[in-house]
């Protein structure tokens, strides 16, 4: 038999001797007689027997053969003398009646195995004593029970009598003490022999756990090189993209949001024209040459599309397929404000670029919904938003790089911006609004989880 066997026996052996501890205690209920709840109880009837007396124990259990105290008091709740009134504890073969003490002040005052209690009690007098006792039966629930009687002033013909009775209690013998002292000597040896089971079933647990440990890392360290090589493919050309297609439709929204806010100042659209052009332009070489958005979280790229999906289907409600395609053929990704105003002034490309512009002019000057499309200024919030989630998904694997986490302030600025605009014209406007509250709340909680 080797050591391993030999601690899982004496472990298994352990758990036997405390699960039969716990029956033992359970069975004895306690392990000696003082402990318990303490037993009180009245006389009955205060109404028509006003001399109250009031007995208790110090708990509900006692020992056989050994000594108890059971006190008493008696009060006076009536208007009159209550003389003669006496105690006549009923003792029997089940219990005797030891010693008597009264209560003088903060002291017990002996009185002897003789003594009765027979006092006079003027209205409002309270008496105190107490017995000393010994129960002589065998093993059971006993009940204890005391008389007493008195006769009131000027009436000698009427004497009262009452009983209380304190039980049933139980009393303890020699049977329940060795439980107890069974069980004390039970639980006196369970942590020796378990701390013996444990020396020879910890070093096994042990070896499972090194195993077990090892097995983990293997398999983690093969998974962190799997992911460390596709990183170092992954994140060169995750920059290149980056900086080919959508950082510079970020800084064409921008350009957006900057000379629309200038044209009061200019008296023209043109800027802002030109600025949507290029951002439209980025936007289909990302479609035709990437297919979209490749980023590090898939979240990040639904909520991209999300946005992008909202932006464009108010660009096709306003512009023309074909006239803005013939537009976008000829912009480049690159174009210069200044290259862009001689387009106007091409006869190959001015038409296209003056009529298109026409339909800009008005969707920016419009003061009341076209095909339930309101004015351009009224979406610029969603170009805002695409920004901030594209910006953010941008940089979030440049993290290790700037060795700071990527605010996610301008993504909850942005959520906050389109849910005031309500764009119902726009086909599942809500499922916008609610993904991006999911988007946010992830990104958010797992900044909080890496602070």
């Amino acid at each position: 038999m080797n050591a391993t066997r030999v601690g899982k026996w004496i472990f298994i052996a352990t758990m036997v001797i405390a699960s039969l501890s716990f029956l033992i205690s359970w069975n004895s209920d306690g392990a000696g007689p003082s402990q318990g709840t303490p037993a009180f109880v009245h006389s009955p009837d205060p109404e028509h027997f006003p001399v109250t007396l009031t007995a208790w124990l110090a708990g509900d259990r006692i020992q056989a053969n050994e000594p108890f105290w059971i006190e008493y008091e008696l009060h006076n709740g009536s208007s009159l003398a209550a003389r003669d009134t006496q105690l006549e504890p009923l003792t029997n073969s089940a219990w005797t009646i030891t010693e008597w003490q009264e209560r003088e002040g903060n002291a017990w005052t002996p009185r002897g195995n003789s003594f009765v209690p027979r006092v006079t009690l003027v209205p409002g007098e309270v008496r105190r004593f107490r017995a000393q006792a010994v129960i002589t039966g065998s093993e059971a629930a006993q009940t204890l029970q005391t008389a007493y009687s008195h006769t009131w002033s000027g009436t000698e013909q009427e004497r009262l009598h009452n009983v209380v009775v304190l039980g049933p209690i139980r009393v303890e013998s020699w049977t329940s003490s060795f439980a107890a002292a069974l069980q004390a000597l039970i639980t006196t040896l369970m942590l020796p022999m378990l701390l013996s089971g444990l020396a020879w079933f910890l070093p096994y647990a042990e070896a499972k756990s090194r195993a077990a440990k090892a097995e983990a890392e293997a398999r983690a360290a093969e998974q962190n090189a799997q992911a460390s090589q596709t990183w170092n493919l992954l994140l060169p050309y995750s920059l290149e993209i980056a900086t080919k297609y959508y950082m510079p439709a970020c800084s064409s929204i921008l350009a957006i949001r900057r000379e629309h806010d200038r044209h009061v100042a200019t008296g023209s659209y043109r800027a802002t024209f030109h600025a949507l052009l290029l951002f439209m332009r980025h936007m289909r070489d990302c479609r035709d040459q990437i297919g979209g958005f490749h980023f590090k979280s898939r979240d990040g790229e639904k909520a991209a599309r999300d946005w992008w999906k909202a932006i464009n289907f108010t660009l096709n409600a306003e512009f023309p397929l074909d006239e803005r395609d013939r537009v976008l053929d000829s912009v480049t990704s690159t174009e210069s404000y200044s290259q862009f105003v001689a387009r106007f002034q091409d006869w190959k490309t001015r038409d296209d670029f003056a009529k298109l512009e026409t339909r800009f002019n008005a969707w920016c000057t419009r003061t009341a919904p076209v095909n339930n499309i309101r004015a351009f200024a009224h979406y610029l919030d969603l170009f805002e938003m695409f920004r901030a989630v594209v910006q953010f998904e941008v940089n979030r694997p440049l993290e290790y790089w700037y060795r700071e986490l990527e605010v996610t302030k301008e993504v909850g600025d942005g959520l906050v911006a389109v849910k005031q605009l309500n764009c119902v014209e726009i086909p599942d406007w809500q499922g916008y609004v609610d993904r991006a509250g999911d988007y946010l709340a992830a990104i958010e909680k797992e900044h909080a989880a890496r602070l």
